[in-house]
């Protein structure tokens, strides 16, 4: 446990950013003070092993397994010039 507050995510741990998004390792974590008017808040940050200096906020990252899925498989434009279209996710048109 930080002074400032816990961290969701412990070094090591395995994170997605979006449902189909790889599988990254927490390398390091920190806080961020962020001020909006009138307070001081320390915001949770983490650094994935994606290759990248920049960070994510703890929103930003799902428990492995647990992100979010989007509610439409969305065609890309190749596809959709032979006639696809979108479908509610988890249905298979044959």
């Amino acid at each position: 446990m930080s002074a400032y507050g816990t961290f969701r995510y412990e070094l090591r741990d395995l994170v997605q950013l979006a449902w189909d998004a790889p599988v990254r390792s927490v390398m390091w974590r920190g806080w961020v003070l962020s001020r909006p008017p009138g307070a001081r808040h320390r915001l949770a940050v983490y650094g994935p092993d994606d290759g990248h200096w920049g960070c994510y906020w703890e929103a930003e990252l799902f428990p492995l397994g647990q992100a979010p899925r989007p509610a439409f498989n969305y065609v890309k434009p190749q596809q959709r010039a032979l006639g696809l279209r979108l479908q509610p996710a988890g249905r298979a048109d044959g």
